[in-house]
């Protein structure tokens, strides 16, 4: 599975554009990069670099870095799995901001360049 995706501001110009390859987890990947950026006021680097988690089904699976208050807050309503380094599991999402910004993923060995 892949999933190229395009966001746009409201003037209908390109904000970002990321993907990832992967399986059923790029979903959850590429919603968190988006919603750090517009929701969170991150920058592209720093929401591609933020620590993700993902419910599989039975259980929520963390990253390190997550305050210690929201894994607490997990664990009160199912079981938390917080996994002791990133991991390519939870994706590797490559994203630019044309013109802007690039990152490649870590998780995925990425890299990005903006310009020649």
């Amino acid at each position: 599975m892949m999933a190229p995706s395009v966001v746009l501001d409201g003037d209908g110009e390109v904000l970002m554009a990321l993907g990832s390859g992967g399986s059923k987890r790029i979903r959850t990947a590429l919603v968190q990069v988006v919603a750090a950026v517009i929701v969170g006021g991150r920058s592209l680097e720093r929401a591609v670099l933020a620590p993700r988690l993902h419910w599989d089904g039975d259980v929520v699976q963390m990253e390190p870095g997550f305050a210690p208050e929201v894994v607490e807050t997990l664990r009160r309503q199912w079981p938390v799995n917080v996994w002791p380094q990133t991991n390519m599991y939870f994706g590797g999402v490559h994203a630019v901001s044309p013109g802007r910004e690039a990152v490649g993923d870590p998780r995925r060995g990425g890299s990005a360049r903006i310009g020649l």
